[in-house]
């Protein structure tokens, strides 16, 4: 990706924010998008838009505000996609990647508050570590339910167990 220069014209700029859970903080897409707006201001950029999603998962890609962020860069809206840090973007490798190819096909760059611009191999990196980090809160949330069925509570959802009366 090309970073634009002192003499380039203003950065267009969407912002992505993201939370994945009942677990988190409601205020944490405005808190993100909040950030990102401070950033934007200070470095000169022009906001056209912001995309969120509240309590749905970075893996999946059905997610609404992230499918309208790739048609936005389809239809080059932007220049620019903003974000907290990759994984607010996507959870899984797969999707950060094809969101990555889709970007640079576009002639748009990535840039994550808590990294700075967003290459190939920061992104496969960072995609890396958070597809890890779900792995590993996925094996942890069962751990945690089978913990409570075994006790004879309610998991809820799939993990509860029918009981004989």
């Amino acid at each position: 990706m090309t970073q634009h220069s002192a003499f380039s014209p203003p950065h267009k700029v969407i912002i992505y924010a993201r939370y994945s859970s009942d677990m988190q903080s409601p205020t944490s897409v405005k808190d993100q998008i909040d950030l990102c707006q401070r950033e934007a201001m200070a470095k000169g950029w022009a906001v056209v838009d912001v995309r969120c999603e509240e309590g749905l998962t970075g893996s999946r890609k059905d997610r609404p505000g992230y499918q309208a962020l790739l048609d936005d860069l389809n239809q080059r809206r932007c220049d620019l996609v903003l974000f907290e840090s990759v994984d607010r973007l996507s959870r899984d490798q797969e999707h950060s990647a094809r969101f990555y190819k889709i970007a640079t096909h576009n002639e748009a760059e990535l840039y994550a508050l808590d990294s700075g611009y967003v290459d190939a191999i920061r992104l496969g990196f960072s995609s890396t570590m958070a597809a890890a980090f779900q792995e590993s809160l996925a094996f942890k949330t069962r751990r945690g339910l089978r913990g409570r069925i075994s006790a004879g509570q309610s998991a809820g959802g799939i993990f509860s167990r029918n009981r004989e009366r």
